[in-house]
């Protein structure tokens, strides 16, 4: 327990109002020892709250929650658009979950080097109209049955942030931003 008092970082010691003691005598510690304790629980409890997990993701992913955004792109690279909780930030940045739904799953899966089961993409989306950057965090793919799969390798495991013609980006710039003025 002492070895855990040593490696507190100073951030702590600001949330306690007070500094630690790096002393192996715990007595005098022992309600900064709480607010740890209490401190890493949040931290753990909030990081399940990041993202839906297993058994809320059937929830989460329900169809009624989701809002189209334009119409479905046609062809073997074609999908549709979902959006959820989409909020303003300002005139010109907004936030929100998009969904991906490719038209031909395993050709989508080819092009972005996804598993093969990837029937969805799921991101928390950030979008700067001003400045065309588009920021993807918390990305999770999803095969038909709702199952996680990973994303790891793949085009969308990378935070792709300037709007490039021809791609996914791109066209959620366009309906989001564009469809503005």
């Amino acid at each position: 327990m002492a070895g855990l008092i040593y490696s507190l970082p100073s951030a702590f010691a600001a949330v306690c109002g007070k500094s630690l003691s790096l002393s192996t005598d715990l007595g005098d510690n022992n309600g900064y020892m709480n607010r740890l304790i209490s401190l890493a629980a949040l931290v753990i409890l909030s990081a399940f709250a990041v993202f839906p997990q297993s058994d809320s993701d059937r929830e989460f992913l329900n169809e009624k929650f989701w809002s189209a955004l334009g119409k479905p792109s046609e062809g073997p690279r074609g999908f549709s658009l979902f959006t959820r909780d989409l909020q303003p930030k300002g005139d010109t940045y907004f936030e929100f979950w998009l969904k991906i739904v490719p038209a031909e799953p395993a050709a989508f899966a080819r092009r972005y080097s996804l598993a093969r089961e990837t029937t969805a993409i799921v991101q928390y989306t950030s979008v700067d109209c001003r400045k065309k950057i588009i920021s993807a965090e918390r990305v999770r793919a999803f095969s038909a049955d709702l199952e996680p799969v990973s994303v790891k390798g793949s085009a969308f495991a990378r935070d792709e942030k300037r709007v490039r013609a021809g791609t996914i980006n791109e066209t959620v710039f366009q309906r989001i931003c564009l469809s503005l003025e």
